[in-house]
């Protein structure tokens, strides 16, 4: 009878072994690639003119929209600028490099044949990935600087036509209207 007890018990313990994942778990999707952070760093060096530092993992950690806009079957990044904890060595605001008064910038890291690269897009104080039809877009919002009231919204959709990334779309909103008030 003890035997047939531990033998249930090896099997069980073996059944138990069996369903368990073993492999390691794979990174989220949404985390920049290592060409993508590399790109980005450049391009933060290129913006500060060695002034800027910026921290890796800040800038891993950064956050960001993920949108395929070139359509090559690779998640490109729409990355958030405005709460980015850099320093600058000669005593300058950081976010300055990324934000003006009222809106902050959107580098885009655009996948392609030869690896990254870094698309400026328009500033905004919104950004978020969206299909037209079949056509993956960026659609930005910020406040209306033309309005004199700053009651408007001015919303500018982007997309990659002719191997760059386009303007396709602008338009204005007024969100109180648009909340049913």
């Amino acid at each position: 009878m003890r035997i047939r007890y531990g033998l249930s018990g090896i099997l069980t313990a073996a059944l138990v072994a069996g369903c368990t994942d073993s492999t390691v778990p794979s990174l989220p999707e949404e985390r920049l690639p290592s060409g993508a952070l590399a790109a980005l760093q450049q391009h933060v060096r290129y913006i500060g003119g060695g002034d800027l530092s910026c921290d890796r993992q800040v800038l891993a950690d950064a956050p960001h929209v993920i949108n395929d806009i070139n359509s090559d079957g690779r998640p490109d990044f729409a990355i958030d600028t405005r709460n980015l904890s850099c320093t600058s060595r000669e005593g300058n605001v950081p976010d300055a490099y990324f934000c003006g008064l009222y809106v902050c910038g959107y580098p885009l890291l655009v996948s392609n044949a030869e690896g990254w690269e870094v698309v400026q897009m328009m500033a905004g104080n919104e950004i978020e990935a969206m299909q037209y039809y079949r056509e993956p877009r960026f659609r930005v919002r910020q406040v209306n600087l033309s309005d004199p009231s700053r009651r408007t919204v001015l919303v500018r959709e982007y997309a990659w036509r002719e191997g760059r990334l386009q303007r396709v779309m602008e338009r204005t909103e007024e969100p109180q209207r648009m909340a049913g008030r």
